[in-house]
């Protein structure tokens, strides 16, 4: 049975969790305690086609996995039990779903898949669903035609203010295109192009610091492979640069900030090379393990610090016997393992004032990493300033306007009362007219009774009369 893993997750007292999804479409979990033994590999589910985990604070796990029935589905362990719900389905006749991602902010789960269309060559659905717990709500972001060779056809990033930005790549025909769209205020933004991407094997990650967002790119070109950088900052502008280049195999790229720096990383030939942007170029690449690695892969990794804080990262690893290599650490090494090799070369530095000298550096490394973590707490609230204000400001232009439709709404109250009140005295008049014309008839018709009551009198004394001369 093959298991290819994918998710680790380093908890608070040490214990490594490894999940995986193997050959069979079984999704499967083990441990590894502190004390170096694993567990026996657990079963969580049968017929999985593809999962993506979770990680809160509180220690609790979320699995949200999809199966040949269409289903999405959520588990998580209750009483050292797995507990699992579906929250969709789909039909399988039309789709599949495929390349789930998931992150929760707040009370929701935000879940991103793609919709395989069984009927359609190449178009993907490019979905987002909210759940809340209980119910669920389903949008579709972007029809795609994706690129057959590609490892990932989407990334998605949450910032500081728990806005989603979401970066796809398309088969635009003529052209592959790097895309983005975000999630803001529960709408998404328009769809614009970012730029585009030539050559094959693309892979790409992203990262987001501050309001700018950095795209990291690897491609294939006439058998060399290149890593680029694109600098995308807050006002759209665009910078590229060139990272690094081989005729070796290429894979597996990190990208990812450190204090106020930026790093890149990607495994050569089983061997983890890393680089560091100054904000004008890209260093030249530093081998971090110069001892030959087999089997080195990469993990989605969720790892638990002393402070109360799950950090969600990338990391290198092995796969059978695990020893683990994560960027953020060896990073920071950087300036010791090249002090070794000048040191090994000549040994003209004391070790005495050398390690004083660290410890001073060191000390000077924490004061700046506090200070740009000062700087860039300070930039970001400014940032939200801004929106505060600009939200303000919203809400006094609204205002104004219902304040404006009110008086106009008033003006239109008053002409409506003096119009009801001059209708109320012509119907008052109408009235009073109707019954003067109504005394008129009664009257006209009594002096006509009056008249015909005297003509019939006056016909009979003729007629009398007639028949006494007749006599």
């Amino acid at each position: 049975m093959n298991s290819k893993p994918n998710w680790i997750y380093m908890d608070y007292i040490n214990n490594i969790w490894s999940f995986s999804l193997n050959d069979n479409r079984e999704l499967c979990y083990k441990i590894l305690y502190d004390e170096g033994k694993w567990t026996k590999e657990s079963l969580i589910d049968k017929d999985v086609l593809d999962y993506s985990i979770f990680i809160e604070i509180d220690d609790r796990i979320h699995i949200i996995y999809t199966n040949i029935k269409g289903e999405i589905k959520y588990c998580t362990m209750k009483d050292r039990q797995w507990m699992g719900i579906k929250i969709h389905q789909k039909s399988i006749d039309e789709f599949e779903i495929r390349n789930l991602k998931v992150k929760v902010i707040g009370s929701e789960m935000h879940i991103f898949y793609l919709l395989v269309d069984k009927g359609s060559n190449g178009h993907r659905l490019l979905s987002h669903c909210v759940w809340d717990g209980e119910n669920i709500k389903e949008d579709i972001v972007r029809d795609l035609i994706l690129v057959s060779d590609l490892e990932e056809n989407y990334q998605v990033s949450v910032d500081d203010i728990n806005n989603i930005d979401l970066v796809f790549v398309s088969d635009e025909r003529n052209e592959i295109s790097l895309n983005h769209c975000s999630f803001q205020n529960f709408e998404w933004s328009p769809i614009t192009r970012l730029y585009g991407i030539e050559g094959d094997g693309i892979t790409f990650e992203i990262v987001k610091k501050q309001q700018d967002i950095h795209i990291l790119n690897k491609s294939i070109e006439n058998d060399t492979y290149y890593i680029d950088h694109v600098y995308i900052k807050s006002d759209g502008k665009t910078k590229d640069f060139k990272v690094y280049e081989s005729t070796v195999e290429l894979r597996d790229l990190i990208l990812f900030t450190q204090g106020d720096k930026l790093y890149s990383c990607w495994l050569e030939e089983d061997k983890i090379f890393f680089s560091c942007f100054d904000d004008e170029k890209w260093s030249k690449p530093i081998l971090f393990n110069s001892k030959h690695e087999s089997s080195l892969v990469r993990y989605q990794c969720f790892i638990a610090s002393e402070k109360d804080a799950i950090e969600m990262t990338k990391i290198y690893g092995t796969s059978k016997e695990l020893s683990l290599y994560i960027p953020g650490q060896f990073v920071n090494r950087e300036n010791d393992s090249l002090k070794y090799k000048v040191n090994k070369k000549n040994d003209l530095i004391d070790k005495q004032e050398e390690e004083s000298l660290q410890q001073l550096k060191s000390q000077l490394s924490k004061f700046k990493e506090k200070n740009n973590e000062l700087k860039n707490a300070n930039e970001l609230l400014n940032i939200q300033l801004i929106k505060k204000q600009s939200t303000v400001r919203d809400y006094e232009d609204r205002i104004a306007r219902v304040l404006d439709e009110k008086h106009i709404s008033d003006k239109h109250y008053t002409l409506s009362l003096e119009l009801q009140e001059n209708i109320k005295n012509e119907l008052d008049q109408i009235k009073k007219q109707l019954i003067e014309e109504k005394n008129l008839r009664a009257s006209a018709e009594n002096k006509l009774k009056e008249y015909e009551e005297k003509n019939n009198l006056t016909r009979n004394k003729d007629d009398n009369i007639i028949e006494e001369k007749k006599k």
